[in-house]
């Protein structure tokens, strides 16, 4: 008996030690390769790489991602929306302040300016004119004494002030209450130039969202030029405050604000730094005027010795009625004929050459988003007959512009009132043309829905026309 279990016991010492040595064996013949670093693609700045949807942790985070991020060659605080006034005046509002940078707080250029369009449906829509200025300033620090005034950003302490050296154009966002970036907090925002002011309170109803693929917009443009992180906080209503535009002063009585947060980092000479020479830009801040308007979302090339933006839309939509929000970006396909660029969409075909988009529902529903990817189309409104279809030219430019679009959803998103929404821009004319880079169009818009009830309000960007 006793020599039996010796031999069991022997047997089992045996198959063991036999499955131990196959499984080193095993490990031997699979190992685990080892990953290979990634490696920025520009020496001096922070290259923005792809961290996944949505399950990992973004690099972008709060409250530090309001705040000034010098490791990025360009980001952006670009504030866009809607105000009505006591006068029943409704504005197409834009405040938007760029830094262009090269490393050090001391060697920023500074972009800023106001895009004002006001609309009244019993009154001439084109008067007053448009409103766009520019500004331009020289540095970016957490310290006061630069253009732009960005002090380290904490759970209750949130401030972008912009003072600028070339132009009027003044602007200064600060958090008067609650934790910054979540939903609840209030804000207020004071801008003024030579003929305008406003001053209003807004509070924030979804806190941040991350863009793309938690941030992660893509490398994306000609020779992969830049890498790029967008993250908005698309809802803030507006509490009240004052419109003073050429001397006549208003009350604010609604509106709708959106945050758009973007960096971006080029490879080495690429962007609109190109190969600008640090000691030149220390010693003749005019070289700010160079950089005016670089602004660009996706994509980018040099065309002449300019900057030419995409070609394309990104739209910004909040639905009141639902509690949902949404943004969507398209890129279009290059229309060589003049004045013809506008006319686009599937419908025509001349299909989007790429799509990307989210949609959110409160701040306490569960998921609290998803991605749309290219699951959606963009049209022109009329696009069975393209020449009635709401459009305008021009006289500065000669660009041809639509103002009004039909965005078809490929099923019913919660949050959504129906599959198909319309967006028609508050008046024609909000065209920028910048001194450098190609002309463009940013405006406020009203959103319908299938039966065309207004049910929202929108912004819409359209770049890239002829």
């Amino acid at each position: 008996m006793k020599l039996f279990l010796c031999l069991i016991f022997l047997v089992i010492i045996v198959t063991v030690l036999l499955l131990f040595k196959n499984k080193s064996k095993s490990d031997n013949v699979y190992p685990i390769k080892p990953v290979k670093p990634q490696i920025s693609q520009s020496n001096a700045f922070q290259w923005c790489y792809n961290t996944g949807y949505p399950w990992s942790i973004p690099r972008i985070s709060l409250p530090d991602g309001l705040g000034l991020l010098l490791q990025y060659q360009m980001e952006w605080w670009f504030y866009v929306g809607y105000l009505r006034d006591d006068k029943d005046n409704y504005y197409s509002f834009e405040f938007t302040v760029i830094r262009t940078g090269i490393g050090s707080p001391v060697f920023q250029a500074v972009n800023g300016g106001i895009k004002v369009g006001l609309y009244n449906k019993n009154k001439n829509v084109n008067v007053p004119p448009f409103k766009k200025t520019e500004s331009y300033g020289f540095g970016a620090s957490k310290d006061r004494g630069s253009s732009l005034y960005v002090p380290t950003v904490t759970d209750t302490v949130y401030q972008v002030e912009f003072k600028p050296i070339i132009g009027k154009d003044y602007f200064n966002v600060y958090c008067k209450q609650g934790v910054v970036g979540q939903p609840g907090s209030i804000y207020n925002i004071v801008c003024n130039g030579e003929d305008y002011s406003f001053n209003f309170d807004m509070q924030d109803l979804f806190g941040g969202r991350m863009e793309g693929e938690n941030g992660f917009i893509g490398t994306a443009g000609e020779n992969n030029n830049n890498s790029s992180y967008e993250y908005c906080f698309p809802w803030h209503t507006v509490l009240g405050g004052n419109i003073n535009m050429s001397g006549s002063q208003t009350s604010i009585k609604e509106g709708w604000i959106w945050l758009d947060r973007q960096v971006i980092t080029y490879k080495q000479g690429e962007g609109p730094l190109g190969d600008l020479d640090k000691l030149l830009l220390m010693k003749n801040p005019k070289v700010l005027s160079s950089l005016h308007n670089v602004r660009s979302r996706i994509t980018e090339k040099k065309e002449k010795k300019d900057y030419t933006l995409y070609t394309g839309n990104w739209i910004a939509c909040v639905l009141p009625d639902t509690g949902a929000s949404f943004y969507v970006a398209v890129g279009w396909p290059t229309v060589d004929q003049k004045g013809q660029q506008w006319k686009v969409g599937k419908d025509l075909n001349i299909e989007e050459n790429w799509r990307i988009g989210a949609i959110w529902g409160p701040p306490d529903s569960l998921p609290q988003g998803e991605a749309l990817d290219n699951k959606f189309r963009l049209n022109i409104k009329n696009s069975d007959d393209p020449d009635n279809s709401p459009h305008w030219k021009s006289d500065i430019s000669g660009n041809t512009y639509c103002n009004a679009w039909k965005l078809t959803f490929d099923k019913k998103h919660k949050g959504l009132p129906s599959k198909t929404l319309y967006f028609e821009y508050f008046r024609p004319d909000c065209e920028t043309v910048p001194a450098v880079g190609s002309a463009f169009m940013e405006c406020a818009a009203r959103v319908y829905d299938s039966n065309m009830k207004q049910v929202g309000w929108g912004w819409v960007e359209q770049m890239g026309q002829n």
